[in-house]
């Protein structure tokens, strides 16, 4: 049986052995495996925690219990365990949502812990499960529950009838522990402990996860897919790593607005956020926010498409500021500032017009010296050219090496000829992670947007949108002059 997706434990439990066993946790979800320490909040939800023994006295129940565990995720995995004492006592039928119980203060605690879920059998009926919504005191000795989903069995009160607490749990250790007591027959011994409602929610499908796609367009054609949640998710045959990366809320409304997001992730080397740090990447790099359930991976919803504008390095993370596409309907002509640089990104095929293949290189990589700050490499050019040898002729470019799961991305901080044989220093925002010495690597140079620079190294100033001549500075205001007085009094 199953319950909001998750699956619920009916096997013959002994609880004449001792069940009850308090576990002592830090609460934080990187303690519990959900999320990231980094970005989490602690967890202020008391748990409690079971050591069960399960009897199975025949060679089906032990398969039975077997196929049940197996499919769970893992030991973080959440699953139902219905709870061996009466929760409540029934006092008189109301109708299948609706019931009264005898008076024991349900109505000021039912909401202060996590299990706030019902489980309901009676004889010869199939069991339910439901969730308190409301709980009310009739100051008559009674209180009357609420629940969300109707039990035909509660109107009449059925023979036999049991409510008990519901409690969502995880296995506490890997351990598994078993006695033979003869063949074919077991008793296996388990230890949980209950989930904070923040994991019922979302391992229910109550609370989405979210899966993050960035990408870089061709000739790039790089993808990388996230998500939140504790462990990979496949949603629609893509897998999306499991990784410390959260955002900001945003604004929906009926008609297109100009949305405006903030990712933060957490700092590693081979991240497309680290592109924009220390200067801006010189290609557009789109980002796509879906939203899904851990019960449906595959039916998702986009929340939010747009392209990152900025990252901020705040040290052991990265926060991106993000723009969604409809920013563009807000513009009555093609978005630029009025400012001395260019407005068009390098290599744009319909703005800045350069094609990338008169200008690229490829080398190969000699040395690399990943602990230098900033991390360098040694390259050999396969076609030597006293134009590569330029100081920072390949400076805010980019470099590609590697393929498929081994494809890596660097922004290039700078380069020199370190009169080598053909060899180049060149400067990266972050240490290559996979590459090996003698592997092919294409160099791109890059672009400061600087008039001067269009001009003489790309040749290319007719398709410069910038405004060399403007000033810096307003020549219609003065600049206030100040001067420290001599003497006077404090």
């Amino acid at each position: 049986m199953n319950y909001l997706g998750r699956p619920i434990f009916q096997f013959d439990i002994d609880w004449t052995e001792p069940v009850s066993k308090q576990f002592t946790y830090d609460l934080r979800e990187v303690a519990l495996g959900f999320g990231q320490e980094i970005f989490e909040a602690t967890q202020t939800n008391v748990v409690q925690g079971y050591q069960l023994s399960i009897n199975l006295a025949s060679g089906a129940a032990i398969a039975s219990f077997d196929s049940f565990m197996s499919a769970l995720y893992g030991r973080l995995s959440g699953f139902w365990l219905p709870a061996p004492f009466d929760a409540v006592q029934p006092a008189a039928a109301v109708d299948t949502t609706h019931f009264k119980i005898a008076f024991e203060n349900l109505s000021s605690t039912w909401a202060d812990h996590p299990d706030i879920y019902l489980y309901f059998t009676a004889d010869g009926q199939n069991p339910a499960a439901a969730k308190i919504t409301a709980v009310v005191n009739n100051n008559d000795g009674t209180e009357t529950v609420t629940i969300d989903a109707a039990v035909a069995f509660l109107n009449p009160f059925a023979a036999g009838l049991g409510i008990n607490r519901l409690h969502y749990v995880r296995q506490a250790d890997d351990i598994e522990r078993a006695n033979f007591i003869a063949e074919g027959w077991q008793t296996r011994v388990l230890k949980v402990v209950e989930l904070p409602m923040e994991y019922t929610a979302v391992e229910t499908g109550q609370q989405p996860i979210y899966l993050y796609h960035f990408n870089l367009a061709a000739p790039l054609g790089l993808d990388w897919w996230f998500t939140s949640f504790a462990s990979d998710v496949v949603s629609n045959n893509v897998l999306y790593s499991a990784s410390s990366i959260t955002h900001g809320s945003f604004t929906r409304g009926t008609q297109p607005q100009a949305e405006a997001l903030e990712i933060d992730a957490a700092y590693s080397a081979g991240h497309p956020l680290t592109f924009f740090v220390p200067m801006p990447f010189p290609r557009p790099m789109s980002v796509t926010i879906l939203q899904c359930s851990l019960a449906d991976t595959n039916t998702t919803t986009v929340v939010f498409s747009g392209t990152v504008r900025s990252v901020e390095d705040a040290g052991d993370q990265l926060k991106a500021s993000c723009e969604s596409f409809w920013q563009v309907f807000r513009r009555k002509e093609p978005w630029m500032l009025i400012k001395p640089d260019c407005n068009y990104f390098v290599y744009e095929p319909n703005t800045c017009k350069l094609i990338r293949a008169f200008f690229e290189t490829t080398v190969t990589l000699s040395a690399l010296h990943n602990d230098h700050l900033p991390p360098t490499i040694d390259v050999t050019l396969n076609f030597p050219s006293a134009t590569f040898e330029v100081v920072d002729y390949f400076a805010q470019g980019w470099l590609e090496t590697g393929y498929g799961v081994q494809a890596e991305v660097r922004t290039i901080l700078g380069s020199q000829w370190n009169g080598g044989p053909q060899t180049l220093t060149v400067t990266l925002n972050a240490p290559l992670q996979n590459a090996v010495v003698g592997q092919q690597i294409q160099l791109i140079p890059g672009c400061d947007g600087k008039a001067n620079t269009c001009a003489s190294k790309f040749n290319n100033f007719k398709n410069f949108l910038g405004f060399p001549f403007l000033p810096l500075r307003n020549p219609a205001l003065q600049a206030i002059n100040t001067s420290a007085s001599q003497g006077g009094k404090k």
